[in-house]
């Protein structure tokens, strides 16, 4: 009869259940834990490892790894690390194959039908990329639901839900924040309204603020540290991990001691849950924003509302469930399994490739609200030499995959940049800057829309996703400067006039900048229109830049703090607005302005913002 296999790859983690002869249990994918992180290491040989063998080089090596790199599923701009480029769903497809292997050699024989999960709010487009990505002749039959559906479907087992019942979820991982309205039906559940999702918002974000809590009270002293020295990387690495705990311990204690053992610095810092409830409750508070819209997409009242579950690993903060209960007077259920639950759900919820099955789960049809349908016949991902290596049990032979190293994958991703030489080029600008800021929807007619122009930069075993090293706090001033010491630059008032609605391709919330204005003192000027948000330095704002390479190497990670930070301004208000002045983009040898929203944790997001062309203003 075989067995049905779920998985959960998630932002931060990857789990796996199965479901045989009536029971579901977790996988246990690691040597010391069920999960493991979705962590990838390109070692120098090329090899790519992933899950527990890749974090532990990755905690020495940062720069040749990569994560988080869920959040940018979709992202047309490359991850580059240790000197290979690749779609961040290629990363996310590379941790799959050794939980299969894994699950093989544990059950002693291959999965009958795999179910994949997905965020409910990710677009038609990002669901297609990440479809083609996972799917292979070598795989058996796959299924998609959403992460929600998989949690209701868990939560269903164990607890009696009516049909017609409506319950709404609530799911804080560790990098994305996902909720929707579902309804229970005869044969499972129905996703009912649109679903909404923060992407960028998860317990990472919440372990930055800790280290940025702990840098801080040492009066920013780990933004000087050298990041050449092994000792420095090695001792931050540690640190994290301890800021990691410390945020885990909050959750159970009112307050906890977070270590820190650097070279010339060993001391404790202490932190209080009230101190990370301030830091992180304007997060929270969008998420409840997100849960109200979603609400009313559906045409809901929280009295129609059996129950708010909560699901991921962040929902076990004391707060979460403080503020939901609060909003909505409803009761809330904080998962058995709260880090399991989706991989669970996934497991028991039906497969069309089970259904003639006797232990076929919930029902023998599919989950009606199903973003996608099966994938048997998509495209195979090629088998080549390059092997990715995942922790194997203890006693058992190492799990490996074969992957297509970059040179080798199929014409057809337009996801993947070829590499030469081992230098990386190619970060998009002008307005292939906005193929860089859209969020796929739209990308290619904003491309032909904006006439780009490509400039070229050097990045030499970097990473584009948020790297290790920069998670502290931004230290830019939110008192943009607007003046110069300089004599004037100019005589008189100069306007650039912006591509024709170089906005259109994008969903709100964006910001547009509409023109860009030179006064006689040499302030650049900047009016622009913010959509679908009001701009708030504690919640959505927006942070202005210059396209230079330290920005433009590691877009996602210096706007919050850092060695890039200085470069970028947080501006709420006014507007127009006045954050920089053209000697300040003549020393940076910029060639374009551009603008991203930022959340209450001043981590920018891609998709909302655009870049300008200002080679006019500097003549």
């Amino acid at each position: 009869m075989g067995y049905h296999l779920g998985v959960d790859l998630g932002t931060t983690y990857c789990a796996a259940a199965v479901h045989r002869n009536g029971h579901a249990e977790i996988v246990t994918l690691g040597n010391r834990a069920s999960s493991v992180p979705s962590v990838a290491y390109v070692r120098e040989d090329g090899e790519i490892l992933v899950g527990e063998s890749a974090e532990r080089r990755a905690s020495g090596d940062p720069g040749r790894s990569a994560r988080e790199f869920k959040r940018r599923v979709g992202d047309p701009v490359p991850i580059v690390t240790g000197g290979q480029t690749f779609a961040p769903e290629e990363l996310m497809a590379l941790q799959l194959p050794p939980i299969i292997r894994l699950a093989t050699e544990r059950q002693g024989e291959p999965p009958s039908a795999i179910t994949l999960t997905i965020p409910a709010n990710w677009s038609e487009h990002r669901r297609r990329i990440f479809t083609n990505a996972v799917s292979s002749d070598h795989l058996p039959p796959l299924n998609i639901i959403t992460e929600p559906e998989a949690a209701a479907i868990h939560y269903a087992e164990n607890e009696r839900i009516e049909p017609g019942e409506i319950v709404a979820v609530y799911d804080l991982g560790g990098g994305t924040f996902d909720t929707a309205i579902l309804r229970r039906t005869t044969d499972g559940f129905e996703v009912l309204g649109q679903p909404e999702g923060i992407d960028r918002l998860g317990g990472i974000d919440f372990d930055a603020a800790v280290y940025s809590h702990v840098n801080r009270t040492l009066d920013g002293t780990l933004d000087d540290l050298d990041l050449d020295d092994t000792i420095v990387t090695s001792g931050l690495a540690q640190l994290r991990v301890s800021c990691v705990e410390a945020k885990e311990a909050l959750s159970e204690e009112s307050d906890t001691e977070i270590p820190v053992m650097l070279p010339g610095l060993r001391t404790e810092i202490r932190m209080t849950r009230s101190e990370l409830e301030a830091m992180i409750r304007p997060a929270l508070s969008d998420s409840i924003g997100a849960l109200r819209r979603a609400l009313s997409s559906a045409n809901v009242s929280p009295e129609d509302v059996t129950v708010v579950l909560l699901v991921g690993g962040s929902s076990r903060i004391p707060l979460v469930a403080q503020l939901v209960s609060t909003e909505f007077g409803r009761p809330v259920a904080v998962d058995a399994h709260p880090k399991h639950a989706i991989a669970l759900g996934a497991a028991l919820s039906p497969h069309p490739a089970m259904a003639a099955s006797p232990a076929a789960p919930v029902s023998s049809a599919p989950v009606v609200a199903s973003p996608t349908p099966p994938i048997q016949q998509a495209p195979p991902v090629e088998p080549t030499p390059a092997a990715v290596q995942a922790p194997a049990a203890e006693g058992s032979a190492p799990v490996a995959a074969a992957f297509s190293p970059p040179d080798q994958r199929k014409a057809g991703s337009a996801m993947s940049l070829p590499l030469v030489g081992g230098i990386v080029a190619l970060l998009v600008l002008a307005g292939s800057a906005f193929f860089l800021l859209s969020n796929g929807d739209g990308g290619t007619e904003t491309a032909a829309a904006l006439n780009a122009t490509t400039a070229t930069t050097t990045a030499a075993d970097t990473t584009t996703t948020a790297a290790d090293t920069t998670t502290a706090a931004p230290t830019t001033s939110e008192a943009p400067t607007t003046t110069t010491t300089e004599a004037p630059t100019t005589t008189s008032t100069t306007t650039t006039t912006l591509p024709p609605n170089p906005c259109d391709a994008l969903n709100a919330p964006f910001v547009c900048m509409d023109d860009i204005t030179v006064d006689p003192n040499g302030t650049l000027s900047i009016r622009f229109s913010p959509v679908g948000f009001t701009p708030n330095i504690s919640s959505d704002h927006i942070h202005f830049f210059f396209n230079t390479p330290q920005i433009m190497e590691n877009l996602l990670n210096a706007g919050t703090g850092g060695p890039n930070a200085q470069s970028w301004v947080v501006w709420d208000v006014p507007n127009p607005a006045t954050p920089f002045t053209l000697e300040q983009a003549r020393a940076s040898g910029a060639t374009e302005l551009c603008a991203l929203i930022a959340g209450s944790l001043h981590t920018v997001n891609l998709g909302t913002g655009h870049c300008t062309d200002i080679s006019d203003l500097l003549g």
